[in-house]
């Protein structure tokens, strides 16, 4: 489960927080899973994380590489239009929006827990 309705949260599927404790870690997961199902470009996640060009050429595959190893079931997918977070997994946004949808509207504000991403200034 990926939270980002409050402090960014990723809990495995035993029910363990795992969330990555690297801001740049976290920025780019936060990214990742605000545009999931779609891609995110190289170039926007290293102006994020960098601010342009990281500082050296491997470096966005060195982090992707360390937060594949922390969000398993999920995956972080690359092609030639950036990386996607994929796989088995589940995020707060889209059950607030299933409960919504199902105008289960108390449900919904209990999986809010404060601002969104309220740790990623």
């Amino acid at each position: 489960m990926f939270s980002v309705l409050g402090p960014l949260r990723v809990i495995d599927a035993g029910g363990v927080e795992v969330t990555p404790r690297g801001e740049q870690q976290r920025r780019a997961l936060a990214m990742l899973a605000a545009h999931c199902p779609s891609p995110v470009s190289v170039d926007s996640l290293e102006e994020l994380l960098w601010g342009g060009p990281p500082p050296s050429p491997n470096a966005l595959q060195a982090l992707v590489s360390k937060l594949r190893k922390v969000i398993e079931p999920a995956r972080i997918d690359h092609d030639q239009r950036g990386y996607t977070l994929a796989g088995e997994f589940t995020t707060d946004v889209a059950e607030f929006q299933r409960l919504v949808v199902a105008g289960d509207h108390a449900a919904a504000e209990q999986l809010v827990r404060g601002e969104p991403l309220a740790d990623l200034a």
